[in-house]
């Protein structure tokens, strides 16, 4: 999966996070849980495509 990263906007528009990236990672991942999530198969079909159309080398 793919992530944005914060520090060009940090920089360049003076921003600052308003959150608690621990509170928020527990949240999210007991929500997660809580939905079955972390029973299902995951796949990165469509990672693998960008990652192709990119010509970034897929490891298998």
């Amino acid at each position: 999966h793919f992530y944005a990263e914060p520090r060009a906007a940090k920089t360049k528009l003076g921003w600052s996070s308003t959150t608690n990236l621990p509170e928020d990672l527990k949240e999210r991942f007991e929500e997660y849980v809580k939905i079955g999530r972390d029973k299902k198969d995951i796949k990165f079909e469509l990672d693998d495509k960008i990652l192709e159309a990119l010509k970034v080398p897929v490891s298998v």
